[in-house]
């Protein structure tokens, strides 16, 4: 009898600490449920601000696709020429409208904007409306402008074959801009060169995201 009641303290003790073990794991199963929650909101709202961050690049860079072709129309006198018809180097606002535009329907604010025609480049930064995320994204035309340069056999100096020596009618040739063999005329009289069917080139180019 004496050796029955000395063990039965040790069971209940035992009882005790599973009992104590079960509610910290509830406890712990609890916290790490809240825990995931609170993680998987924070994904969800970051996801969120990357989606407009990416499509606000996107837009902006469509945006300065189109407005390419009236942009360079007074045609130029060497390639470099076409960075300065686009705005120059630096930071440009082109296209900032339209990525506003699609950030708003998205329910996020461009916070910053940059338009770098010479990298070909346009990084937006925006947040969502409950100021839960803030991503940025940076978008390429492919039409490079710092890097045009017209096809190295054309010399604007000579006639082509059989024509009249005296004949000053445009020339035709070619320019690579990142996007290759676009068309150029090049006339004698003004020595400039103009692009021939741009708008229509440009119209089946895609911008693309970079990072």
């Amino acid at each position: 009898m004496t050796a029955r009641k000395r063990r039965r303290p040790r069971r209940e003790a035992g009882l005790t600490m599973v009992g104590s073990l079960l509610i910290f794991a509830v406890v712990a199963l609890a916290g790490g449920v809240v825990l995931t929650g609170q993680l998987a909101v924070a994904t969800s709202n970051g996801g969120q601000a990357q989606h407009g961050a990416d499509a606000a690049a996107l837009a902006g860079a469509q945006a300065v696709l189109d407005e390419i072709p009236t942009d360079v129309a007074p045609g130029f006198l060497v390639p470099s020429d076409i960075l300065v018809l686009l705005g120059g180097a630096g930071c440009l606002t082109t296209g900032r409208p339209d990525a506003e535009r699609l950030a708003a329907a998205n329910g996020d604010t461009v916070t910053s904007y940059c338009y770098d025609a010479r990298r070909d480049e346009v990084r937006v930064e925006v947040e969502t409306r409950a100021g839960t995320g803030r991503r940025a994204a940076t978008a390429a035309t492919t039409f490079d402008a710092g890097s045009c340069s017209l096809d190295s056999a054309f010399d604007p100096g000579s006639t082509p074959d059989n024509d009249d020596p005296g004949d000053v009618s445009p020339q035709k040739t070619s320019i690579d801009c990142g996007i290759t063999s676009l068309q150029v005329l090049y006339n004698p009289a003004d020595s400039r060169f103009h692009f021939v069917g741009l708008a229509a080139v440009l119209a089946d180019v895609q911008p693309r995201l970079t990072r």
